[in-house]
């Protein structure tokens, strides 16, 4: 039911979803039917969502997503580089280098 051209029936199953999503929470189920979403491919569709032309689907989409399905922690990936005592940002450019350093 996501993948239809028609906005409103979009919109109406991705409210029915997130209704079934914060009822699972509820009842403490939220794992398993996250599992199965994901399972079917459905997670995947939804994603596909958030580039909807239409505002309102792609908030409904995001919305689930951020809500339901956040990123794992081995998934989040720290990209601002250590900082040392005086706010500077220390940056560890010898682990980059081969060993034996560069040869051209």
């Amino acid at each position: 039911m996501l993948d239809v051209k028609e906005a409103k029936i979009v919109m109406i199953s991705l409210d029915a979803l997130n209704n079934i999503l914060i009822a699972a929470d509820k009842l403490e189920q939220k794992p398993k039917i996250t599992a199965v979403i994901e399972q079917i491919g459905a997670l995947d569709t939804i994603e596909k969502l958030q580039t909807h032309t239409n505002e309102e689907i792609y908030q409904k989409a995001l919305n689930i997503i951020d809500n339901h399905f956040p990123l794992e922690e081995e998934e989040i990936v720290e990209i601002m580089p250590e900082t040392n005592p005086q706010g500077n940002f220390q940056l560890n450019v010898a682990a980059s280098q081969p060993v034996g350093g560069f040869k051209f």
